[in-house]
Formats: structure tokens, sequence, C-alpha cells
């Protein structure tokens, strides 16, 4: 006899249910999490998923809101990403370019090349060798003499030099909205980014970077790690160029 497959869990009932045996209406529930009242509506009639701004803002607000009800947010999660799984496109991967293949003459021209320089090192060593001593030593003074290499390793130590511009980069390891503003203007239309996107830019006084999904992104400025917050609250991120530092607000 066939096994009866479990019975799917709705977490759109669920939530509706606990809600009401917590004798809160929908606006309370809004105020309490600080998530609009039109996406807690659609996590309760399960909405699809073209309703919330992205599928991480999605399960980002169905965690907070299971929280606020006392219910298991993973299970609900869970049970969310099982009902919206066909719907999720597969990411594709660009296949690795391929070479042309090389042609004979282009063969025929690093043999021939090889070939000369093999000669001419003959040449030089046989040419070398008819001399029975060194050399007298050249004169003049030092500095007439080739210098190669004139950098001094030491000019690379002086100290850290004080930044005249902030350099921001965010790497994308998940779906992330991405918000920016540049001295006050804006960078870039707001948009959901996907995992393995890069987004670069600088600024000469400061800028503001609000993150959908902190969890899902790495941000450097000038080249240092910063902390994005919570994974699961939406981030905003201010930094500034005061006086050669960088300073977080």
């Amino acid at each position: 006899m066939a096994a009866v497959a479990p019975f799917p869990l709705h977490e759109g009932r669920t939530l509706r249910r606990a809600r009401q045996r917590k004798h809160v209406t929908i606006s309370e529930a809004a105020e309490a999490t600080r998530i609009s009242s039109r996406f807690l509506e659609a996590l309760e009639r399960e909405a699809p998923i073209e309703d919330f701004p992205a599928p991480v803002y999605a399960r980002a607000f169905l965690r907070e809101y299971a929280a606020y009800l006392g219910l298991d947010s993973e299970k609900l999660v869970k049970a969310f990403d099982a009902r919206h799984e066909a719907q999720q496109a597969p990411q594709l991967v660009p296949a690795p370019a391929v070479p042309p293949p090389r042609r004979w003459p282009a063969r025929a021209a690093a043999f021939v090349s090889v070939v000369v320089l093999i000669t001419l090192a003959v040449v030089q060593l046989t040419s070398s060798g008819h001399h029975k001593g060194p050399g007298p030593a050249p004169s003049g003074r030092l500095g007439s003499l080739p210098v190669i290499g004139t950098a001094n390793p030491a000019d690379s130590h002086h100290g850290s030099l004080k930044p005249k511009l902030l350099r921001v980069v965010v790497v994308m390891t998940a779906d992330c909205w991405v918000h920016a503003t540049a001295d006050g203007r804006l960078v870039f239309p707001a948009r959901t980014f996907h995992g393995g996107e890069r987004v670069a830019f600088t600024v000469s006084r400061g800028t503001e970077l609000i993150l959908g999904a902190p969890g899902a992104a790495r941000v450097h400025v000038n080249g240092k790690r910063v902390d994005t917050g919570s994974p699961s609250q939406v981030a905003t991120l201010k930094f500034a160029l005061e006086k050669g530092k960088v300073v977080r607000r």
C-alpha cells in the first residue's frame, strides 16, 4: 500500500490563525513589525512572488512576522520556498570563452623567432670567449654609469597617505536590493542585484547605501570590509570623508 503524502504546510493560513489567536489586526501587526500592511496581507493570502519587491524581501518579511506571532520562522520559510521553487528561474552560468585555433603560420613564426634567439645567444657566447680577462674598469665618476631601477624600496613605506576619495565596492552573494547616493546624487536607479554581481563607485564627500538584504552583500570602503548589520533587516550605511579620514555615521 502506497504511503500517503503529508498535507503541505500553508504559511499564509498559519500566519492568519496565529494573528487571530493573538487578537491583533493587520494594522496593529504592521505597526509592531514595521512591515507594510500590504505585505503582511500578501503573506497571509500566499500572494505571488511578484507582489513583493524581491524574493529576499518576502523571506525577510515572513521571518519577522512569524517571530512576532511566536511561530517557527524557519519552518514557514521552508514552506514558502517549496511553493515558489518551481517559479525560480535557474541561474545561467556563462560558458568559458574558447580561444580560436592557432594557424600554422603563427607557429612557424614562433619557431623562427626561437631559432634566431638561440643563434644570437651562441654568437654572443662565442665572441665573449675570445677575451682573455676582464677589461679595465670604466673611468670617470660613478654617476656616469647607467642606473637601472631608480625606485627606492623604502619609498613605499612613508606611512599611510590620507585618502582623498571614498571607494565603495559591493559584492552580492545572493539577491539584494540596493539603493545608493553619492555626494547627494543618485548613483544608479534602485534595483535588485543577483548573486555574483558587483557594484563599485567613488565619491569625494559622502555616500548613503541602503541594502534590502545585508546578509547577501559584502561592502568594502577604501579596501576595508565594513559591518552591514543584521542579515534579515534593511540596513542603511552612511560614510563620509572628514579631514582625510573615513567616518561612519
